[in-house]
Parts: C-alpha cells; sequence; structure tokens
C-alpha cells in the first residue's frame, strides 16, 4: 500500500481529484524522500512482539507478575518514577525507621518520600508489623 505524503502547512490542499480545498491555491508538497522508508518490503500480516523486561528490583514473583499481567505492567511503570522503592522487599533498618516514623506521628506524605513506595504498601507493612490496627 503507498505512503501518504505529509502535508507540513496548516492551510488547505489540493484533494486526490485535483480540486483545491475551501477555493485556495494548493501549497506546495514536500518532496518524497526514499529515506523514510524502511528497507526491505512491508511486512503483511506478520507481528512482531518486544521483549518484556522487568525492572530489576522487583522480586521473582513480581517479576513474573510484571511480564505475564499487562494491567500490572502499565501500573509498575507509571509508578517507578516517583515510588522508587515498588515491589521492593522492606528490609530490617526500614522497619525499623517506619516504626519510628509512626509513633512520632509522621504525615503520609512524608512516609511516602521518605521510603519511595505508596501510603497503601506503608500501611500493610504496618499491618504486617502489628504497629497499625484495622478497626
Amino acid at each position: 500500500m503507498p505512503r501518504k505524503r505529509k502535508n507540513l502547512t496548516e492551510e488547505p490542499v489540493m484533494t486526490e481529484t485535483g480540486e483545491t480545498v475551501s477555493g485556495q491555491e494548493p501549497q506546495e508538497i514536500l518532496p518524497f524522500v526514499e529515506d523514510d522508508l524502511p528497507e526491505g518490503p512491508e511486512p503483511q500480516g506478520e507481528s512482531y512482539t518486544i521483549p518484556v523486561v522487568a525492572p530489576e528490583h522487583l522480586s521473582p514473583v513480581n517479576k513474573k507478575r510484571y511480564e505475564n499481567n499487562e494491567a500490572y505492567r502499565k501500573m509498575v511503570d507509571k509508578m517507578l518514577p516517583s515510588y522508587r522503592n515498588f515491589g521492593k522487599t522492606w528490609t530490617d533498618e526500614e522497619r525499623d525507621l517506619l516504626r519510628k516514623l509512626y509513633k512520632e506521628n509522621a504525615t503520609d506524605e512524608e512516609l511516602e518520600m521518605t521510603f519511595g513506595r505508596t501510603i497503601k504498601s506503608i500501611c500493610m507493612e504496618l499491618i504486617k508489623m502489628r504497629e497499625l490496627k484495622i478497626s
């Protein structure tokens, strides 16, 4: 299937039948450049898949989930820039610091910034540590 040339001007151009749109003169169409096309014949009916590579810091379970679940992959890719520890396991030092900050009544934003995790994951860890009671 031939490719259409792009018109880089915003004014109306000549249609395929040779008529001008809105009665205006056609604008100059940029010349066709052969370098714009890829080498070889165009693929017909073939599909190309890009291998999915999970971020290194995810646990093995989360890596498998990342590779197999597209919704989870989108969520992780969205969260990684601001939540640098997303998917990582908690260390003992982080747990001690979390316990200390929680007892000092740190805000949700302070906890998120300190640990690089969502407030949901922080609350889940507090529940596991038996520091936060669910009522």
